[in-house]
């Protein structure tokens, strides 16, 4: 089943497994030293742009020699996707310690809407890399974002109520990452969490519920 992110279309997650292949091999956990190149590579990118930075860049940021990068990353393609998985998993984190604290389906979507508002806005060198510079036409990015927006519309379809609830999920994501990508993407202008999540979980929820009634 398609969706859209940022303009983007997909059909499965398992094309994920695409871009893991551009990974080096590696045995057991992600060594610590990655992470501290990603770290690197994100403000590096953040600050240069990423098709103006280079893999000399990120090690000149990160203190280290090349052969260090290349033992964790194919090359600068293979940077930027690990990024994006990284930034998408601490997303998830942040959003799975909110919603215990959400009451009913209404409190679940403003606190969904809520965090992922708060977390791009928190950084808006991220959000402007993919959306001004364009990195989500690279081919390994784009397969890696298909997949973190499938697992993404899945959890929050079960929350709608099973997975035929796909396209109202991929409904909402677009609607709170479209007005991220239009304010801090587009426009660079100040976001306000609390107020606009509830606006979009209350204009989802109208026609949510308007939509089921017919089905």
């Amino acid at each position: 089943m398609p969706y859209s992110y940022f303009g983007l279309t997909g059909q499965s997650e398992i094309s994920l497994g695409q871009w893991e292949s551009r990974m080096k091999p590696a045995r057991g956990r992600r060594p610590v030293a990655a992470d501290g190149i990603l770290e690197a590579a994100g403000r590096v990118f953040s600050k240069q742009g990423y098709y103006r930075s280079t893999v000399d860049d990120v090690c000149s940021a990160a203190g280290i020699g090349k052969g260090t990068v290349y033992r964790h990353f194919r090359d600068k393609e293979g940077l930027l996707t690990a990024l994006l998985l990284r930034t998408a998993d601490e997303l998830d984190a942040r959003l799975s310690e909110g919603r215990p604290a959400a009451g009913g389906l209404e409190g679940s979507l403003r606190v969904i809407a809520r965090l992922t508002l708060e977390y791009f806005s928190d950084r808006p060198d991220f959000m402007k890399l993919f959306v001004r510079e364009g990195t989500l036409a690279i081919p390994a990015v784009r397969v890696a974002m298909a997949g973190v927006i499938r697992r993404k519309n899945l959890r929050l379809a079960e929350l709608l109520g099973g997975r035929s609830r796909l396209p109202e999920a991929a409904v909402f994501h677009g609607m709170v990452f479209g007005l991220l990508r239009q304010k801090i993407g587009i426009a660079n202008e100040k976001i306000h969490p609390a107020r606009e999540a509830a606006f979009l979980a209350n204009l989802f929820l109208r026609g949510f519920k308007g939509n089921r009634r017919k089905s």
